[in-house]
């Protein structure tokens, strides 16, 4: 490896968050015969800033997988075979370390030829909070871009700890499960981060409530949000009209608001947004529907881009299943999943006539 690639790659491994230095080592590289290398950073990196259903996305997207194809394994050569497994982001391979749980001490003990295999890390600790202080201690923090906490959080008034750490500064994922923290926490934690552009927020059985997931909405870190989930967290049809009236605009076309009860209310508010006509999969397991909310879905022309679509848990009968098998706007459902709802075999027989294997069956295995 020359000096030149040496200093270009040490200044991505300096400055992950940023495109620059990712697109200057790809000139080098076309420069010097790795074209397909490059290609593969630059179609990444455009993906990374661009909504997933923009019309380059698919165009790009086939440019990664062209780059990859026949070069894939001689790009990962130098790995160990634990770390061959991940996936590549922005030009870079994500390695899953599939030996063991992630300990607090894989940073701290985290040698230079392990800081040179990834420009940060998607570690989740399952011992973050039995070993806090020795981690925002380390001086290899900064190769974190996952924070994630679960069940536990630390003493004290941890989130302000976190929000101030410097070691920090390349986080652009959270994942809170089952943690007693509400607003005042996560929101620390958000506003002592805004600048990192936030990329995945993801919450699970989080007390966020609707007064929380209005703060969220107008939080400045809502704008450079791609993923957004909060399952079980206490939101209400409130919580939609929230939604519905703030400026925030989905990112990707994924929207979930699983186990949480919205109701029949919340729902055909859903239908009234504008970004609702973009979506891909939506997920409204449990949540409290009855036949009247699939009623106003089924008939809702922004349905027509939804190829996922997750209706089971709820209190769905025969009417509901007729309105979905008769809907004009669903001919691009590639799987429909209403298992668990009070349908009768007059309304399961309709919907298996009209969407066959795109209906999801619990008994099957694939």
């Amino acid at each position: 490896m020359s000096a030149t690639e040496q200093d270009l790659l040490a200044a991505i491994w300096a400055r992950p968050l940023e495109d620059a230095p990712r697109l200057m080592y790809a000139d080098w590289l076309t420069e010097n015969g790795h074209a397909e290398r490059a290609d593969l950073i630059r179609a990444q990196c455009e993906l990374a800033c661009i909504p997933e259903d923009d019309p380059k996305a698919r165009k790009l997207r086939g440019a990664a997988q062209r780059a990859l194809r026949g070069n894939e394994g001689k790009w990962k050569a130098h790995l160990p075979n634990h770390l061959k497994s991940g996936a590549w982001h922005r030009g870079f391979f994500q390695p899953h370390d599939q030996r063991r749980a992630a300990s607090v001490q894989r940073v701290l003990n985290l040698t230079d030829e392990e800081r040179r295999i990834a420009p940060t890390r998607r570690w989740a600790f399952k011992d973050m909070v039995d070993l806090w202080d020795e981690l925002l201690a380390s001086p290899n923090l900064d190769r974190l871009e996952h924070f994630y906490l679960h069940t536990r959080v630390p003493a004290g008034d941890w989130a302000t700890r976190a929000a101030a750490c410097p070691g920090f500064c390349n986080i652009r994922t959270l994942m809170l499960g089952s943690c007693p923290i509400g607003w005042s926490e996560l929101g620390a934690l958000l506003t002592g981060w805004a600048d990192h552009g936030i990329a995945e927020l993801f919450l699970s059985n989080i007390p966020l409530g609707d007064d929380g997931f209005a703060k969220l909405l107008a939080h400045p870190v809502a704008r450079t949000l791609r993923r957004l989930r909060a399952y079980n967290s206490g939101l209400t049809a409130a919580s939609v009209r929230a939604l519905v009236a703030s400026a925030f605009r989905l990112p990707d076309p994924h929207l979930g608001f699983d186990c949480n009860p919205i109701g029949d209310e919340g729902l055909e508010t859903l239908l009234t947004w504008r970004e609702f006509p973009r979506l891909w999969s939506l997920d409204l397991s449990y949540v409290g529907l009855t036949d009247a909310g699939v009623i106003a879905l089924a008939a809702c022309k922004g349905s027509r881009s939804l190829l996922d679509l997750n209706l089971s848990d709820n209190a769905i009968s025969e009417a509901g299943a007729r309105a979905l098998a008769d809907s004009p706007h669903l001919e691009k459902l590639q799987r429909l999943y209403i298992h668990c709802n009070p349908i009768p075999e007059v309304g399961q027989a309709q919907l298996r006539e009209r969407f066959g294997d795109v209906l999801w069956d619990p008994q099957r295995t694939d």
